[in-house]
Formats: structure tokens, C-alpha cells, sequence
């Protein structure tokens, strides 16, 4: 079967599958459900989560997360629609990774619904077969964590702005109950038609945002924004992001005048640096040492080693234990070559020894991880619906067993965790342990401490719980 032929076949069972979701939301909307008791009570809250990306298309890994963007942009116009505070989402989404396909399910709702103080939920899919696209939607009350209503809109993939836009005016029409007398706005007449890759890039730009890459995101929105000027939503996060940065660079110069307002002496200057490497804060260490480069304090009479010479050496040992190899490798020689009867030569070599045989033996793991992941992701192209995940995981653990973890994880991230567990028993918290072990292995301290919170507060009773623990308490920053 081709992959056309299989991309087609999935979409008319997503399609048959909706007509039967839409038949069932009118009756879960009959006055006596549990979504119409709450007509007469105060607005309830609402949290749109990213939607789960069922193409099989690498390229449109972050999808589902721009649609859930663009419909939280569209709702956000409807005065009776109280939403999540964009302030509390990110807060939650920096503390677990919400975008993680099925993480957000009927049973863990309630959870999430709780930090985010959300009454309901909103989540969904993004199918694309062909020159088609198909989104379908639930909503699941945070209390009960039953579906209180869900639908679908498709169209095509060339117009992603317009199918979002329909998909928003079926869905608040389902919810009228949740929010009494809200209304779409009237619509203007749409400029733009935005296509699937322009969007899943922009999804891309909003993930790289929520993990705190401002400028890597602002990058990606800039070159979205010059090929797709109509694009609003683009252009709306983009303004509001080059805001934030700004204002980020002012505090930043305003910590950076003050702490050179202090004086820098040799003493100090140990203090410092030794606290850093104690404690394993090693982009600190890093900042500190170059910002120190230019002037470094004068060493007190007798001091077997220059200020000079310690910066050199913290700054090989700060990007070795980050594992920046393409910095630390001329930092290193470097070193060896100014500081030839230094007490740290024999230390520095052995990084360097150790980053170039890293550096090798990378390139043949990588192969023999492609070699084995190749036949299974021609599998993937016709898969059914019941293969999906369990192959995504067979090629995820292709690249997870070769320690290349920056291929293994876009695999992880696309397994939808719920029905990976449900049809073969392989559950979350060891997928989610994955995840965590990969971040760990790339040093983002930051995404780890995310996928460890997911795990504490949806699987608070798993074993691996313990061993990330430790794993964490370890890690170098």
C-alpha cells in the first residue's frame, strides 16, 4: 500500500469515527446533561491544550500546537469565553510538558484542570493525507473527566487559517451551554491562507518559546512572519515576543551594570567560581568566566595560578560538561597551547582526548541507529491506527539505544502515551522516563524538570519516579 493510498484509508476512518463523535455531542448537549447544569452558574474557565498530531510527516511535529494557539486567539474574542490566563498556561506548561501527544486524557484531566484552575479542557487531533486536513476536537470536564462535547472540521491543507476558523465557530456553537449567549464575532473577509508547513513551523516557533529559547524563537518567527506577511497569528506572537525580549535585555543589563558596579578581586573571584563548579552550575560558571575574560584580577604575591589561566581552564571544563563539543574542542587546544606548564595541561588533554573520541564515535552510532530505525519508518508510511504507536516507539528506541537522543526524541514525543499503553501494555511513566533520560543525556536541565513534574503529578505512584530523582539531584547546568 502506498503512502497515499494508506494516508487516505486512516483519514476516511478519522472521518467515519467523527460522524459518530458528532452524533453523540448533540445528545451529550440535550438540556438534562452535565454541561447544561452549569448554564446558570458564574462563566466557566476554559484551557485549550495543544492537539495531538497524528501525520506521520516529521515536519509537522509541532502542529498541533500552533492549531491550539490560533483557536485560543479566536475564542479569546468572544466576551461570555472565560479563558485560562496566558500567564498561568505558560507557568503550568514551563512546569510539565503539556505538549507530549495524550498526556491530557479523561483521566488525567482532573489533574491538569487543577493547576491551570480550568473547569474544562479542550483538546483535540490534526490528521493531513494528501491535500487534506482534518482536525477533531473534545472537551472534557475537569470535574467528572467525561467528554462533554466534540466535533470536527476538515478542509485543506493549503488553508490551515481557514479550516481553524470553522472548526472555532462549530465548536463554540457545541458549547453554548458552557457559555451562555457567546457568539463568534462577524467574520472579515479572510486574507489570509496560510498552509500546513507554514504552521507547523509556527507551532515550532511556540514550543521553542515555552522553553524559554526567546531568541531561537523570535528567529523562527521572523523568517514565518517574511514568507507569510498575512499570517496573523504569526505576526501577533511575534510583536508580542520581541516585547518580552526587550524587556528581558533591559534586565539583563541592568543585573550586568550592577554586578560590575562591585569590585572584581582574586578572592571574589575564587568564590565565585568555585561555588559554580561545586554546585554544577556550568552555564554560570561559563558566563561569569568570559564576562571576567577581558580584565581579570591580579593574583596577591605568591599565588601559584593567574586569574587568566583559571578563567581558560573553567571555560574548557564548563562546555565539557555541557557537552558543547564544537566550542569546546578549539577552547581546549587553545589552552594546551598558552598554558603548557599549567597544573591543569594534564586535565585538559584528557577532555580533549575524550571529546574527539566522543566526537567519532557519535558518527558510527548514529549510523547503526539510522540502519536499524530506516525499515521501520517505511513501515510507518502504511501504518494503521493500531501500529502507529508501537512502531514510533520501535524507531524512538532505535536512536534512544545508540545514546543519540536528539533523534530519539521528536519519535518519543509523537507516541501518544494513552494508546500506547492501553493496546500493548507499554506504559507512560516508561515512555515519559525516556523522554526524561534524553534530556538529561542533552543537559536541558530545564525540559527534564518538565517531563519530571509531568510524571510527580500525573503518575504521583511510579517507580521510575525515584531513580529520575536522583538523575536530577546529579545534573549539571
Amino acid at each position: 500500500m502506498t503512502q497515499d493510498a494508506s494516508a487516505i484509508s486512516a483519514f476516511s476512518a478519522v472521518r467515519a469515527s467523527a460522524v459518530i463523535c458528532s452524533a453523540l455531542a448533540g445528545l451529550w448537549l440535550l438540556p438534562h446533561s452535565p454541561v447544561a447544569a452549569t448554564s446558570s452558574a458564574a462563566p466557566a474557565r476554559l484551557s485549550i491544550m495543544p492537539f495531538d498530531n497524528l501525520s506521520v510527516r516529521e515536519r509537522h511535529a509541532y502542529l498541533g500546537r500552533a492549531v491550539a494557539e490560533m483557536l485560543t486567539a479566536e475564542f479569546a474574542q468572544v466576551p461570555q469565553v472565560t479563558l485560562v490566563e496566558r500567564q498561568k498556561m505558560e507557568s503550568v506548561t514551563r512546569e510539565i510538558a503539556l505538549g507530549l501527544s495524550g498526556v491530557v486524557d479523561e483521566g488525567t484531566a482532573p489533574k491538569v484542570g487543577a493547576l491551570l484552575g480550568a473547569q474544562y479542557l479542550m483538546t483535540g487531533t490534526c490528521a493531513v493525507a494528501r491535500r487534506d486536513m482534518r482536525v477533531t476536537y473534545k472537551v472534557i470536564a475537569v470535574e467528572s473527566g467525561k467528554v462533554s462535547a466534540a466535533g470536527a472540521a476538515e478542509g485543506s491543507s493549503g488553508n490551515v487559517t481557514s479550516l481553524v476558523k470553522r472548526l472555532f465557530q462549530e465548536s463554540l456553537a457545541r458549547m453554548a451551554t458552557v457559555f451562555p449567549g457567546a457568539k463568534a464575532p462577524q467574520a472579515a473577509a479572510e486574507s489570509d491562507s496560510t498552509g500546513v508547513d507554514d504552521v507547523a513551523a509556527f507551532g515550532e516557533a511556540l514550543e521553542l518559546r515555552d522553553n524559554g529559547s526567546y531568541d531561537k524563537a523570535a528567529t523562527v518567527l521572523r523568517d514565518l512572519v517574511g514568507r507569510r506577511p498575512s499570517f496573523a497569528y504569526a505576526k501577533s506572537e511575534l510583536r508580542a515576543l520581541e516585547e518580552r525580549i526587550a524587556e528581558y535585555d533591559r534586565k539583563r543589563e541592568e543585573a550586568l551594570a550592577a554586578q560590575r558596579k562591585q569590585p572584581l578581586t582574586y578572592q571574589s573571584f575564587l568564590q565565585v567560581t568555585t561555588g559554580y563548579v561545586s554546585s554544577m552550575q556550568y552555564t554560570r560558571l561559563l558566563e561569569y568566566c568570559r564576562s571576567a575574560r577581558p580584565n581579570p584580577p591580579a593574583a596577591p604575591e605568591g599565588a601559584i595560578i593567574t586569574a587568566a589561566e583559571m578563567i581558560d581552564y573553567y571555560v574548557v571544563l564548563a562546555l565539557y560538561s555541557l557537552k558543547r563539543w564544537g566550542e569546546m574542542l578549539p577552547a581546549a587546544e587553545a589552552f594546551l597551547k598558552e598554558h603548557p606548564s599549567s597544573m591543569y595541561y594534564a586535565g585538559v588533554k584528557t577532555y580533549l582526548t575524550q571529546a574527539m573520541n566522543e566526537a567519532q564515535g557519535r558518527d558510527a552510532k548514529r549510523k547503526r541507529a539510522e540502519q536499524a530505525a530506516g525499515p521501520i519508518i517505511a513501515k510507518l508510511e502504511a501504518a494503521t491506527d493500531d501500529t502507529r504507536d508501537l512502531l514510533l516507539f520501535q524507531i524512538a528506541m532505535a536512536y534512544f539505544g545508540e545514546g543519540v537522543y536528539e533523534s530519539a526524541l521528536p519519535w518519543f514525543r509523537r507516541i501518544n502515551l494513552g494508546a500506547l499503553e492501553q493496546s500493548y501494555q507499554i506504559t507512560a511513566d516508561n515512555i515519559l522516563y525516556s523522554v526524561f533520560t534524553c534530556y538529561h543525556g542533552l543537559q536541558d536541565k530545564p525540559s527534564a524538570a518538565r517531563v519530571l513534574k509531568t510524571l510527580e503529578t500525573l503518575r504521583p505512584e511510579s517507580t521510575m519516579l525515584q531513580a529520575m530523582r536522583t538523575m536530577m539531584a546529579m545534573f549539571p547546568e
